[in-house]
């Protein structure tokens, strides 16, 4: 079958890796990065759980809204550090399509 085919899975790890450090690059960009985020926030999100090999990705590219940000969202590697300060023990997050929901 194609989808076992050597070469496609070749192929989609490249992309991945290609398109992991492309959202690296547009996450330093402060006026373009809520967009883009808007965008494929929950693309990248699904793709963490699915994709194991790059479970890994950069916290930078995960953003959450915090109690403390209002409405603007919050890298995960930035809400860790606060964490370690507040010597919190964990994090608490709830999951839905919005913040709303």
């Amino acid at each position: 079958m194609l989808q076992q085919s050597p070469v496609l899975k070749l192929f989609r790890k490249n992309t991945v890796t290609k398109c992991l450090a492309l959202f690296s690059e547009l996450a330093e960009d402060k006026a373009n990065a809520k967009n883009i985020y808007a965008a494929f926030s929950k693309t990248r999100k699904l793709g963490l759980h699915k994709d194991a090999p790059h479970r890994q990705c950069p916290p930078e590219l995960l953003r959450y809204h915090i109690t403390s940000s209002g409405d603007e969202m919050t890298p995960l590697s930035l809400r860790v550090c606060l964490s370690h300060e507040e010597t919190q023990a964990s994090i608490d997050y709830r999951t839905g399509e919005s913040k709303w929901k």
